[in-house]
């Protein structure tokens, strides 16, 4: 038996300004839950199908996770699909690596983290493809989090999944010339996700070339960023694990063999570090 219900919620300010490609997320209050939550929007015009309409709070709920925000609910107006999710005050890794580098026991803790997210994704059935500092959030114990599924696919029988659009800079260097990816594209931009850690978002945006030509021709070449240029606090253990996972895709095959295993490996440093 089907049933009709209302959900309401009335939205505060917009948070994220500028942080997502098709959509618009919102400090709501929800008095049916009694608190305030984070509410994405999508206008319907962004969908090809209405059978998409849900996909991704689809894929959230498939791939609940300790490191993965969970959805609260997803409904529909007339002109929009929303997915509300917990509001985190701890904010994102994009806010703290705006202006410096963070501490390097961090950067292992947040990777460790978010390759844990990623290896419960992968084994759900998906590709997350926008692992970016934005989509890395913060819970409110201060745990990492992958959020944001809007750009995830599901994992066709064979492995492969076609490319959904990407930002210029977080193009996986296979990508450009097949259009198609593996879960290896996951753990590039996890590569990433360290290289912006360590060194600060400030040293990464200033290796971008001016023009989008010269961008795709670095990224195809695996010159950009450069692996071999990270700040002088940076030891060589971790350059060599953020090289590694940011590598083009022949380098990554040869060595990676899941999420799960480099988290597992981050997780040994770590914990031999502290012993």
């Amino acid at each position: 038996m089907q049933v009709l219900a209302s959900i309401s919620y009335t939205k505060l300010k917009q948070i994220g300004v500028g942080q997502g490609m098709n959509s618009e997320v919102y400090l709501a209050d929800d008095s049916q839950l009694g608190g305030q939550v984070a509410v994405k929007e999508i206008e319907k015009v962004c969908f090809a199908n209405p059978t998409e309409y849900f996909n991704e709070a689809q894929t959230m709920f498939a791939a609940v996770h300790d490191n993965v925000v969970a959805v609260q609910y997803a409904c529909q107006t007339a002109k929009t699909i929303s997915l509300a999710m917990p509001y985190y005050v701890n904010g994102s890794l994009a806010d703290r690596i705006q202006s410096c580098p963070i501490q390097l026991g961090e950067v292992q803790r947040i990777a460790q983290a978010v390759l844990a997210g990623l290896a419960h994704i992968h084994l759900a059935g998906f590709i997350h493809f926008d692992v970016k500092p934005s989509n890395v959030l913060f819970s409110n114990t201060n745990r990492p989090m992958v959020a944001d599924f809007g750009q995830s696919r599901a994992i066709s029988s064979n492995g492969v999944v076609t490319v959904p659009a990407l930002y210029m800079d977080a193009q996986p260097p296979e990508t450009i010339s097949t259009a198609v990816a593996t879960q290896l594209a996951d753990i590039y931009h996890t590569g990433l996700l360290m290289y912006r850690a360590l060194n600060g978002d400030p040293f990464f945006k200033s290796q971008l070339p001016a023009d989008p030509a010269s961008l795709m021709a670095r990224i195809a070449s695996g010159k950009f960023p450069d692996r071999k240029m990270f700040m002088p606090h940076v030891p060589p253990r971790l350059k060599s694990r953020a090289a590694f996972c940011a590598a083009r895709s022949s380098a990554r095959a040869r060595v990676v063999e899941s999420a799960a295993a480099i988290s597992s490996q981050i997780n040994a440093r770590v914990a031999h570090a502290a012993s």
